[in-house]
């Protein structure tokens, strides 16, 4: 006689409840890599062969993600796409209405998946990714809000990455989404009982006459030195921990020494460590160093004006 097979994922067996090629479908978080349903064949006496689906699991890209920021500072939050095959990946990002215009956002390849970006990986293409089977292709939306952003405002960062399964054309092309969350910190936000403030200021070191370190934009022509200078205190009374300060190189500057790492430091902080990574600088205190109440320190990093 004659037949026809189809994919009958969920199926009861061995009746099934329905028996028809219009309900063909993939197991589920399966996509097709084959039709559904094979051509009509005939049988006479003889074994069945060479009659087979083909179905891949859908890939996964995490995770949804939430931090708040001080003004003036970056968040970065790690994402990672999986695919079970292999194909191409381009990833893009949408952000939601914004409500002032101190926010940027910018996705980079994280090559290496150790949530910072290097100064290679800042100039990696977010298009056309190579992707094999079980290799994760993982991204960092580094997330900056300026200093005149109030208290309270949030943006949400959708990133899309969207995958082609190696040009075939049953299984085609799917996108997936993540959302990330900003928040900026009130100013009367605290944690706890503690409270960190951040203020910074610029000076020019050229300048004729010396000018005073400013909180308000400076002048400078190029070949200038600019340096600035990161206050932080703890305006409450419980400790902090942990401390990281993260700031980032103006653009049309360079960065012309090591950020000073300490200018001005509590005792309290044992140690403080600065490192670079591309125009991304970061102060790291001591583990288990405590930021007490009322106490405060200076960080600092010199640029010259392209």
């Amino acid at each position: 006689g004659n037949y026809r097979l189809y994919e009958a994922s969920r199926e009861t067996t061995p009746v099934p409840q329905v028996c028809s090629i219009a309900d063909a479908k993939d197991p589920a978080s399966y996509r097709s890599t084959t039709a559904n349903v094979l051509n009509e064949f005939i049988v006479a006496n003889l074994d069945i062969v060479d009659k087979n689906f083909g179905d891949i699991n859908n890939p996964t890209f995490s995770a949804d993600q939430s931090g708040t920021l001080l003004p003036g500072n970056v968040e970065f939050y790690p994402h990672t796409f999986t695919a079970a095959g292999k194909g191409l990946v381009s990833f893009s990002s949408a952000n939601s209405a914004l409500v002032s215009d101190g926010w940027t956002s910018v996705i980079h390849v994280d090559s290496d998946c150790n949530g910072q970006i290097s100064a290679t990986e800042a100039s990696l293409s977010l298009t056309a990714i190579s992707v094999n089977a079980g290799v994760p292709i993982c991204i960092v939306n580094k997330v900056f809000v300026a200093n005149n952003v109030a208290g309270g405002e949030r943006v949400s960062n959708i990133i899309s990455a969207d995958f082609n399964f190696n040009n075939n054309v049953f299984a085609g092309v799917t996108t997936l989404k993540v959302t990330d969350i900003s928040t900026v910190a009130a100013n009367d936000q605290s944690l706890s009982n503690s409270k960190l403030t951040l203020r910074k200021t610029v000076q020019n070191l050229d300048a004729i006459p010396v000018q005073p370190e400013t909180e308000t934009q400076n002048q400078a022509q190029p070949g200038q030195t600019l340096r600035y200078r990161v206050y932080y205190r703890n305006a409450g009374t419980g400790p902090i921990t942990d401390l990281v300060i993260k700031d980032v190189v103006p653009e049309f500057t360079t960065l012309s020494t090591i950020a000073d790492c300490n200018l001005s430091k509590p005792a309290s902080l044992s140690v403080c460590n600065s490192t670079q990574s591309g125009n991304d600088i970061e102060w790291t205190f001591g583990a288990g160093d405590t930021l007490k109440g009322g106490e405060e320190g200076v960080v600092s990093f010199d640029v010259i004006v392209d």
